[in-house]
């Protein structure tokens, strides 16, 4: 009988059980704060995503997803859809204060190690995983029976394109697998609710690099992203540690001091407002809750301060060589293969130069500084640079009228092939690179051995965007990238109203990361639409950036 592409599956015992254990404390806390968001989708079939793909594509209705069949982590019982339910009926949200609720589920999700996307609000996901490694066959550790053999069916069963994943990374079931979740640890906690001792597994995949932390389990358990850590007036089993280490940094940043005395190990204001000043300082989602993000990030300040080599480091304040610059904490679970330490920092030193003199000209940086960290060039022709994210309207039929002045309806590029396909900055997610001077001295896409349509990502707390090289900007400022961009990141939101009408001065100050593959413009074959050209562009800059860190 064939399968039925609307029924939906709520059932979460088909779901990985890291992700169930995770779904089952947002929804607790959910619960704890009236917030009536259940799970409307946890498992989604590939008939079913190739049905929902097909629409507003080859069949009527308005587009809903930019996946195909196994490129959704529903089809790897990676993610869940929470929407309304109330007076028994399901909804999408009717006014601002659903609008607000779903904020604070994202936040909750955070959290508990789940990352919303910006475009399709209801969906939570699996944070650390991408689809490409998902479509490899390699998946993530801690699987169970009910999770793998959901995942085996659908495969096997699958006979259309794009093709199923391989099934060698389900391994053998019978045997213990990585992270190790207890029966006694598997029951969801509440967000800011404590393990017992005696119940917190003795050892994680994601291992902590300082003394102070190294060998906790407690806190191991919060770095591989098991649980977190909130305030509760009470004794919070491993909050003694981040106590320690806070008053550590104080020496340098006051306000981390805690003057615990009697009650170290109690999670309470003091220590949520330490916490919470420590946050802002890396760039981290500021919320006084010490998730995943929060202790890898202190575990790297710690090390610092105690002369231990730590895993991520901290931010940084300016431009640097290549042998000592290190990205921004925030963004350590994607960076850990790559070797900064062997980049080439001369290839680009000029033109870093000039970003950073321009910066301090008035005339140059008109009140928004590139704050270019670093330049760099890789072995294999990866050009890297940190810097500001300002926003740019290029391409956009709307541009004049959403961003009055700079706005241009025209992009320097165009789609392949297509003579006046502009690139519009509200759909298409590219990157700006900086122009060249009229007598040719100034020329970054040259000096660094790029070409148009390049393809690049762009990492941002902790969240990879797929891009590529769309369109010219200023020649003495770097940092810049379309609307789509900004909307995919966890950033403030470029917009000034729900309507759309106008893009606000949104820019992303600084801890920007991107990464340009050169000579990798995808080519628009006979046929193929600007949508298939898109998602062409997405899956391969994916692709390249796997391949790069491989070759690490």
């Amino acid at each position: 009988m064939p399968e039925d592409p609307n029924r939906r599956i709520t059932d979460t015992s088909v779901l990985h059980p890291v992700v169930r254990q995770k779904v089952a404390q947002v929804l607790a806390q959910l619960e704890a704060e009236g917030i009536p968001l259940r799970v409307f989708e946890s498992y989604r079939t590939p008939t079913r995503q190739a049905h929902l793909y097909a629409q507003g594509r080859t069949r009527s209705g308005n587009k809903v997803t930019n996946a195909e069949a196994w490129e959704s982590y529903h089809q790897y019982g990676l993610a869940v859809d929470l929407v309304f339910f109330e007076n028994g009926e399901w909804h999408w949200g009717k006014n601002q204060q659903h609008s607000r609720m779903y904020d604070r589920m994202h936040q909750i999700a955070r959290s508990a190690g789940l990352e919303p996307l910006s475009w399709e609000t209801p969906h939570i996901q699996l944070m650390g995983v991408t689809i490409s490694t998902l479509m490899q066959g390699r998946f993530p550790s801690g699987g169970d029976s009910g999770w793998a053999d959901n995942l085996r069916h659908y495969a096997e069963t699958w006979n259309s394109n794009p093709a199923a994943p391989p099934l060698q990374g389900l391994g053998s079931l019978h045997e213990p697998q990585r992270p190790p979740l207890t029966e006694e640890f598997r029951p969801a906690l509440p967000v800011g609710a404590h393990a017992p001792v005696s119940v917190i597994p003795a050892t994680y995949d994601r291992k902590l690099n300082s003394r102070l932390f190294a060998g906790k389990p407690a806190l191991e358990s919060v770095a591989s992203g098991h649980r977190v850590l909130k305030v509760s007036g009470s004794r919070v089993e491993g909050i003694e540690f981040v106590q320690d280490g806070l008053n550590l940094l104080a020496g340098s940043h006051p306000e981390y001091a805690i003057d615990v005395g009697q009650f170290r190990g109690f999670f309470g204001q003091r220590t949520e407002r330490a916490v919470e000043a420590f946050q802002e300082d890396y760039r981290l989602i500021v919320d006084g809750v010490v998730g995943e993000e929060t202790v890898l990030a202190l575990d790297d300040a710690v090390a610092l301060a105690e002369g231990t080599p730590a895993g991520s480091l901290a931010p940084i304040s300016s431009s640097v060589s290549a042998s000592s610059y290190t990205p921004p904490s925030s963004n350590a679970a994607l960076l850990q293969k790559v070797r900064f330490d062997k980049a080439d920092a001369t290839v680009g030193k000029t033109l870093a130069d000039t970003y950073a003199a321009a910066d301090k000209d008035p005339r140059l940086a008109k009140g928004d500084p590139s704050n270019c960290k670093a330049l760099l060039k890789f072995a294999d022709g990866t050009v890297f640079f940190e810097a500001k994210m300002a926003i740019c309207a290029d391409g956009s039929p709307r541009a004049k009228e959403i961003d009055p002045g700079p706005g241009n309806p025209k992009t320097a590029f165009t789609y392949p092939g297509m003579a006046g396909a502009y690139f519009d900055a509200e759909d298409v997610p590219y990157i700006v690179l900086p122009g060249k001077n009229d007598s040719g001295t100034l020329d970054f896409v040259k000096t660094m051995g790029l070409s148009k349509l390049d393809l690049a990502v762009v990492i941002h707390r902790g969240r990879l965007i797929p891009a590529f090289y769309g369109e010219v900007g200023p020649v003495f400022r770097i940092g810049e990238a379309a609307i789509q961009v900004h909307e995919d990141l966890p950033v403030r939101s470029p917009w000034t109203s729900p309507a759309k009408a106008k893009v606000r001065n949104a820019s992303v100050e600084g801890e920007v990361l991107y990464f340009v593959f050169p000579g990798t413009a995808v080519p628009k074959t006979a046929g193929m639409s600007k949508e298939q050209w898109l998602d062409k562009v997405k899956s391969t800059a994916l692709q390249k950036w796997e391949a790069f860190l491989a070759a690490q």
